[in-house]
């Protein structure tokens, strides 16, 4: 690099708008003293949209779902937005734990997987999205303003659903005191609001009936009278106020 300009002590100078490359600088004392020295300035490259990765839902009204957007180049961290939210978001690094067939291991002995995941302020994460839903994801531009020239990068990806079924209700349940399955208790029922619940005995007469609010789980007495039922199996009709989303079946007590 050439530079007439003349410095004094204590003077700097300030070289911008300089492009990537290696610069080889030459200062000149007014002794005549030389001072060379080389600076090599590393421009970033192209901005490039790598790999999107979708985690479904574990099932349908879960939202347990996770959109990954992983990126190269550019000037990270950037800026982006959700479902066209007026809150901008900034990325950055962090370690993520993901979990996967979280449904299965509900009605399975099996373990659900576990994998941890390095993020890097390139990559985007957002979680707790619905299963069977699509969301849209607005990056607007790095750290430098450096995609001024591209317009910001939009994706629409869609969060599945690993199963339609949230629900595991037990087939047996033993209300006798000892604190281990005294209620029946019914795994993903909190995700419904207003669920109806009812159960009958062999004689079709109702012995319990939950509606209109959070359920809470059945103690295995009569709401009649709050007699402890009888060791026998019932009848449940369940209905989520959800289209398709009803279930009927048996449940018996034992204690």
């Amino acid at each position: 690099m050439d530079s007439n300009t003349d410095l004094f002590s204590n003077e700097v100078q300030i070289l911008d708008q300089l492009i990537g490359g290696v610069y080889d600088f030459v200062v000149t004392d007014s002794n005549g003293c030389v001072l060379q020295d080389m600076v090599e300035l590393i421009e970033p490259t192209e901005f490039s949209p790598e790999i999107e990765y979708v985690i479904n839902a574990s099932c349908d009204e879960e939202t347990d779902g996770m959109i990954i957007i992983r990126t190269s180049g550019g000037n990270p961290p950037f800026n982006y937005v959700v479902d066209g939210s007026s809150e901008i978001l900034t990325t950055y690094d962090t370690l993520l734990w993901v979990y996967e067939d979280m449904a299965s291991s509900l009605t399975q002995d099996v373990e659900p997987y576990m994998e941890e995941i390095v993020i890097t302020d390139s990559d985007i994460v957002i979680s707790g999205l619905n299963g069977n839903s699509w969301h849209t994801v607005t990056i607007l531009n790095d750290e430098y303003s450096c995609l001024d020239d591209i317009g910001p990068v939009g994706y629409s990806l869609y969060v599945g659903s690993n199963d339609d079924n949230c629900l595991f209700i037990p087939s047996v349940f033993t209300p006798n005191g000892d604190g281990i399955n005294d209620t029946w208790q019914i795994d993903g029922m909190d995700l419904y609001p207003n669920p109806q619940i009812r159960v009958f005995n062999r004689w079709g007469q109702v012995v319990f009936e939950s509606s209109n609010q959070q359920y809470i789980p059945w103690d295995g007495t009569s709401d009649s009278d709050g007699a402890d039922q009888e060791i026998a199996t019932y009848y449940y009709v369940i209905d989520l106020n959800l289209d398709t989303k009803n279930y009927n079946g048996s449940v018996t007590i034992k204690r």
